[in-house]
């Protein structure tokens, strides 16, 4: 059993290290240092490609000017953390008897009562009101995004890393079908805390677990430098499901039981929708667009073996063939014939830099290629697809794409390399890593 996991994490004040969202939240600490009444802002995320905009301020003091942000391509989120619920925000936002809003909703809707993040998000529609008293549901409900897919009958592990004082952000996502054998568990563990997370959330997506299970489960994630904050399950992931806590939960903890918020106003998935994207219903379905289908692109196997030793004669070859290849990324000439740099891995390796060059068309060339070809040319068609996608600003598909690779070709170097590259240090990383290679030259 293989676990797909999404490294999902980025930073206020740094270079993204990825195109995959973020999320502002805070989790409740006995000791947060917050005053009652007080607010702090948390963080801004990049999770989009709009310009920054808007700005934050105490409720008691005045406004001020729109404080200076890079002009970078990418969506802004900043949240206020409020310690606890004012009288003038409990009169926004009565609750009905079953604790959530009942009017003063915003667009994307309003998630809880109690401590609440008085904040928005900068994108096309009107604000959104971040959960402090339902983060599990939050958490839910950006999954599909992030994973490219509905789970179901599944185990999903989220990252937390304790960025400072009283403040997270979401690291990796691991996944597993349950029930989870307990050296997968491990892995994910490890996983986790190789990605600097130090704490997570565990969910429990359509398995009705019995008491034992539950508790098993729980040992097993047991870890001396994980911090777990506690388990909830869910029969699906929806808007408007119930989620409820299972098993023994840390006494500061207080999300018992809650409701999936609206999952399509999520910044994950306004992502893929800005994309023309949605996640799949299933991972059965998402991993199934890249199964082989129809007749194999030809190839002549003798031919290609006598190009490459003749490249080792002649190195300008090279810078020729790049050039063709960069043709054919374009949609210019017969897209059959990148299978003949797929079939050879120095071919394939030449063909990095035009990949990212021209990421949108590649993607999809690309994607044509994995199911259209077999053997290495399939595994390399993947790998360079799974390239082309984070260059594009669809990192949820490279995870996929190196699951699929692996799963047919365990030992295939670069699917190795490039699957723990992205899981462990994120998907901009990983980018980063295969472009920072020499150009080959002529």
């Amino acid at each position: 059993m293989m676990i797909l996991l999404v490294s999902w994490s980025t930073s206020c004040n740094e270079e993204p290290c990825g195109f995959i969202p973020g999320c502002a939240f805070m989790l409740r600490e006995a000791h947060t240092g917050l005053r009652p009444g007080s607010e702090r802002v948390v963080r801004c995320v990049q999770v989009g490609t709009r310009e920054p905009g808007g700005f934050s301020r105490q409720c008691n003091q005045p406004r001020s000017r729109r404080p200076h942000y890079a002009p970078v391509r990418c969506l802004w989120i900043k949240s206020i953390i409020h310690r606890r619920m004012s009288p003038r925000t409990r009169a926004r936002y009565p609750t009905s008897h079953a604790g959530t809003m009942t009017k003063g909703m915003h667009d994307h809707g309003g998630y809880g009562t109690g401590r609440i993040a008085n904040g928005y998000h900068r994108h096309s529609g009107p604000g959104e009101k971040c959960p402090t008293d339902n983060i599990p549901g939050y958490l839910l409900a950006n999954i599909p995004a992030v994973l490219g897919f509905y789970p179901q009958e599944s185990v999903v592990l989220v990252g937390l890393d304790h960025d400072r004082a009283s403040r997270y952000r979401m690291g990796p996502v691991v996944r597993g079908d349950y029930p989870v054998p307990p050296d997968v568990l491990d892995a994910a563990v490890r996983t986790i805390l190789e990605a600097g997370a130090g704490s997570c959330m565990v969910f429990l997506v359509g398995a009705v677990p019995s008491e034992e299970s539950v508790m098993a489960l729980q040992r097993a994630l047991h870890h001396p430098q994980l911090f777990l904050w506690g388990m909830w399950r869910c029969d699906e992931i929806a808007t408007g499901q119930r989620y409820m806590r299972v098993g023994e939960s840390n006494g500061s903890v207080r999300w018992p039981a809650g409701m999936i918020p609206m999952i399509a106003a999520t910044p994950a998935m306004q992502v893929l929708v800005d994309r023309g994207e949605l996640p799949a219903l299933s991972r059965k379905e998402a991993c199934a667009s890249f199964q082989p289908s129809g007749d194999p692109w030809p190839v002549n196997k003798q031919e290609i073996q006598h190009l490459v030793e003749k490249i080792d004669r002649q190195p300008g070859l090279l810078a020729e063939l790049m050039a063709e290849g960069q043709d054919i990324l374009r949609g210019l000439g017969d897209k059959t014939h990148v299978v003949f740099f797929l079939s050879h891995t120095m071919l394939r390796d030449a063909l990095v830099h035009p990949v990212v060059e021209h990421a949108e068309q590649s993607h999809r060339l690309l994607h044509q290629a994995a199911r259209h070809t077999r053997g290495e040319a399939r595994i390399n068609a993947l790998c360079l697809y799974a390239i082309a996608a984070v260059a594009c600003g669809r990192p949820w598909r490279a995870a996929l794409a190196l699951y699929t690779a692996l799963a047919e070709a365990p030992t295939h170097n670069l699917s190795r390399l490039l699957h723990a590259v992205l899981t462990q240090c994120g998907a901009q990383t990983m980018l980063n890593a295969v472009t920072q290679r020499p150009r080959p030259e002529g």
